[in-house]
């Protein structure tokens, strides 16, 4: 279920059982530009969990895959197209996203900003990772 700021999501019958609750705000910082900070808690197979991650506004689009690597990094252990029942509200979490950061299709990346994130900055370790790959 998607509202603005914030998705939650929860297991459909057989597998293993996550409930997850994903919020987000934005700020803007005078050096570093606009950020999404997320705020990810939940339980995954009993067990509960919370931990917070931001991406700059650049890779902010890329929500999905950092919140995966946050959960699996607690347990969560997904088949392929597991998820697919949220196309929805991803899509509506990133048009949200998409309008609050006034990202336009199309619109090119700032390479030379991605590159100053890295090592220098290491308080975003997940837009290290998705960098590096």
């Amino acid at each position: 279920m998607f509202q603005p700021g914030h998705l939650h999501c929860a297991s459909r019958g057989h597998g293993q059982r996550f409930d997850l609750h994903l919020r987000y705000s934005l700020r803007d910082e005078v050096e570093n530009g606009r950020w999404v900070d997320f705020d990810l808690r939940g339980s995954i197979a009993g067990r509960p969990f919370h931990e917070r991650f931001e991406l700059p506004r650049e890779l902010a689009c890329n929500f999905a895959s950092a919140a995966m690597r946050v959960a699996s990094k607690h347990g969560l252990r997904l088949p392929a197209g597991t998820m697919l029942f949220l196309r929805d509200d991803y899509e509506a979490m990133f048009c949200d996203l998409r309008r609050r950061l006034k990202i336009r299709p199309g619109e090119p990346l700032d390479l030379q900003r991605l590159a100053d994130l890295t090592p220098a900055q290491p308080r975003c370790a997940v837009a290290e990772s998705i960098i590096r790959h």
